[in-house]
């Protein structure tokens, strides 16, 4: 057997027995047992992925109050942290244990952003270049009660040694407020910049806005932004825009999410505009129906002859494919008027249970990224897709040791109830918000598994795994339309660590939580999260996916972001933990950056972006996710630039920005 014996057994939400497992257990009825685990864990990955619906319903009952109410209801809000998050993380309180206390960066770093807006944050960078002139946006939380858009942006035209922060972008032509999900592309033979993002159109509306913009010298202005899509019973989300400078088109994808016979459901949409983004197509149906409710972040890209190539993830939920997602790819040879069949560029294991250490959205589901040789070298049009993945948690049984019961009172790190990773535990919450520690050992390498299978109907609870500080947060899981609460987490150091389940809204009863660990076959994953990148030279033969990060197992990488430079070398940049404190369990990140100068058959790592590391424990926020779903980074003839949000300052900020020429001096 590849795996340890004793598993760890599983059980359904709702209340099944926690079974014993053994090598005397039966392989068929294991077998059965690991199916329905992976039926359970999937379709909460589902169920996640499709919280995007939730957004109709605000739309409808939110639809006669202010636009930037409207706005706030649509946007990504503040962590649902309670009291259990200790201030910095929570919506209140002031930043401690930062990794750095400076305000100002560090050399080889540029704060994009404009002037602070103390515990605002700024994430989820993108940016756009011709030449020396630059052009970045974000999600911006820190505006004043009188503007509610989310979306900030600056210009830089002396190739990012200096930025102008141009505030938010403005609003015309049916775009009632900007709310988030910026994207940055630009037509480079002609120009124009662009941003799309989520948009409330005028009705209101649900829709996605784009906006196009150039400079005149040094000065950058915007024409009115226009609504490429504005509905009210399906919600779009995570626009991606791609310019085509040969032919001036844009492509837009985005995901759709709307209910279909009484239940959630979502596909991928595509629109393009023939006329430089002044019109748009009507949006038409980019993913098969056999991906009903199963998709999610979608991007488009062009190769240097116009073709066009969108790739995207997709949920597999059947116990036949045991556990594994899909990287998909269709490709467009006539400027996307027609696609061709789908592609899958690789299968993947999908760590959607919870985030890195200090992320505050309660899920990682992990989307894909893609880029495009446009060089006159050799390998002119080759294709370059990367993602993140873990190891295979689906087939290790869980809960295989006793069940015990919660111990009161355990309100605290220093009354936590003891318990030992394979057993299944029986706790309640009482009134008054009681939150319940409870403390484990464990050793540096393994990846620890949580489970809470099963709450009461009124219980709402935050899962959270903690450093042995019992200050540092290392995982965390809650979903607004999933019940069920999961952890996965690769231990960096031995020793102990506390596990909290902590309430919302005062909310009462009684749960079970089955925690066991997850052990290391065959698959490419190591841990919660490597990063990987495949190639094709014509969008249909795939690359075996190659490990990009080079560090030892056990440590999280995150957001991995690809660019390609005019010398047609690629480059993929993404969150590091490994330069973070072993004593405090490994939980700040740096940006880290690689190189393939073989056109992606290996990678050179060129160290870390960012000087300073963040500590994301450390780092107030007033958005969710403090990091973003992505990171920015573009490459051309004249350097390679990531955009990321860094908390060095004490919050997020859209900009530590890092600016390499021609891929040397990377230090």
């Amino acid at each position: 057997m590849s795996r340890p014996a004793v598993k760890r057994a599983t059980v359904r939400s709702g209340l099944l027995l926690v079974l014993l497992v053994s090598t005397a257990w039966p392989a068929a009825a294991r077998d059965a047992r690991i199916e329905q685990q992976i039926r359970e864990l999937k379709a909460m990955h589902q169920g996640i992925l499709l919280g995007g619906v939730r957004r109709i319903d605000a739309l409808h009952a939110l639809s006669r109050r202010k636009p930037g109410r409207l706005a706030q209801a649509f946007r990504s809000g503040p962590p649902r942290d309670h009291h259990e998050a200790l201030g910095p993380q929570g919506v209140s309180g002031a930043p401690a244990g930062l990794a750095s206390d400076a305000l100002d960066p560090a050399p080889g770093n540029l704060k994009v952003n404009g002037p602070d807006r103390y515990t605002s944050t700024q994430s989820e960078v993108a940016i756009a270049g011709v030449g020396s002139r630059l052009v970045a946006a974000w999600n911006d939380a820190g505006w004043t009660a009188d503007v509610q858009d989310g979306i900030g942006f600056a210009y830089s035209s002396d190739g990012g040694r200096t930025w102008t922060d141009g505030g938010p972008l403005p609003r015309a032509g049916g775009v009632a407020v900007w709310v988030s999900d910026p994207v940055v592309t630009v037509d480079a033979a002609r120009g124009w910049f662009y941003v799309t993002g989520l948009v409330i159109a005028d009705g209101p509306k649900s829709g996605v806005g784009v906006i196009r913009g150039a400079f005149d010298g040094s000065a950058f202005a915007w024409e009115a932004p226009r609504v490429a899509r504005a509905t009210r019973d399906t919600f779009p989300d995570k626009p991606w825009l791609a310019a085509d400078s040969s032919s001036g088109n844009l492509y837009l994808s985005y995901t759709a999410f709307f209910r279909k016979q009484a239940k959630n459901s979502d596909q991928l949409e595509f629109q393009r505009s023939i006329d430089s983004g002044l019109s748009w197509t009507p949006a038409v149906k980019l993913s098969p129906d056999s991906e009903d409710g199963l998709v999610q972040g979608s991007r488009p890209a062009v190769g240097p002859g116009g073709d066009l190539h969108v790739v995207w993830k997709t949920v597999d939920t059947t116990a036949a494919a045991g556990g594994l997602d899909a990287i998909q790819l269709r490709s467009s040879h006539d400027a996307g008027a027609a696609f061709g069949p789908l592609v899958t560029v690789a299968n993947v294991y999908t760590d959607f249970c919870s985030g890195p250490p200090g992320y505050d959205r309660g899920s990682g589901l992990g989307f894909p990224s893609i880029a495009i040789d446009r060089g006159n070298g050799p390998r002119r049009g080759r294709i370059y897709v990367s993602w993140e993945e873990s190891l295979n948690f689906y087939d290790d049984l869980i809960g295989s040791a006793e069940d015990i019961g919660e111990r009161e009172p355990d309100n605290g790190p220093l009354s936590a109830t003891p318990f030992a990773i394979g057993e299944t535990i029986h706790g309640a919450i009482a009134p008054a918000q009681d939150i319940d520690w409870y403390r484990c050992h464990g050793e540096q390498g393994q990846t620890v598994l949580i489970y809470l299978d099963s709450l009461d109907s009124h219980l709402d609870v935050a899962l959270r795994l903690w450093c042995g500080d019992a200050q540092t947060r290392l995982a965390y899981s809650t979903a607004v339309k999933v019940r069920q609460r999961v952890v996965l987490f690769t231990l960096p150091k031995s020793g102990d660590y506390f596990v909290t389940v902590d309430p919302f809204n005062d909310s009462t009863g009684t749960y079970r939580m089955v925690t066991g660990l997850a052990h290391r076959g065959l698959e490419r994953g190591r841990d919660q999260r490597d990063v990987f990148v495949a190639h094709s030279d014509d969008g249909i033969a795939w690359s075996a996916p190659v490990r990009v990060n080079d560090e030892p197992p056990g440590f999280d990488d995150w957001l991995p972001e690809l660019a390609v430079a005019a010398d047609g070398k690629p480059y993929l940049a993404w969150y590091d933990w490994r330069d973070g404190d072993p004593a405090g369990c490994a939980a700040a990140s740096s940006l880290y950056l690689a190189r393939s100068d073989d056109a992606g058959e290996t990678w050179i790592s060129l160290g870390p972006m960012s000087q300073v590391p963040t500590l994301w424990s450390g780092v107030f926020t007033n958005l969710s996710p403090n990091m973003g779903d992505y990171i920015g980074l573009l490459a051309d003839e004249q350097g390679v630039y990531p955009c990321w949000a860094d908390g060095r300052g004490g919050d997020p900020r859209a900009g530590a920005f890092h600016r390499d020429r021609a891929g040397e001096g990377h230090r």
